[in-house]
């Protein structure tokens, strides 16, 4: 499944929970950013993505844009919540 796709099917997914806006909002905002990497890097399939993807965004959050350890470990948390649900 493409990236986009499955990205738009977990914040469905995670709507229907009923989760807060704020929740919410921030999940947007993750992924906006973490689906630019990913195409920027060409990984467009969800099934794609690696470890060594994820090591090199996170090192890509820390070292271009400046993400401190506690923002580095939400975005780790976001992904690994996704990646389980796209198998």
């Amino acid at each position: 499944m493409l990236l986009k796709f499955a990205i738009a099917d977990f914040l469905d997914e995670k709507e229907l929970q009923n989760l807060s806006k704020n929740t919410l909002d921030g999940y947007r905002i993750f992924f906006r950013e973490f689906k630019r990497w990913s195409t920027e890097n060409e990984v467009l399939d969800a099934s794609d993505v690696t470890h060594a993807h994820i090591k090199s965004y996170l090192l890509y959050c820390k070292n271009e844009r400046g993400n401190n350890p506690t923002t580095i470990n939400v975005k780790l948390k976001n992904l690994n919540t996704f990646l389980p649900l796209i198998g």
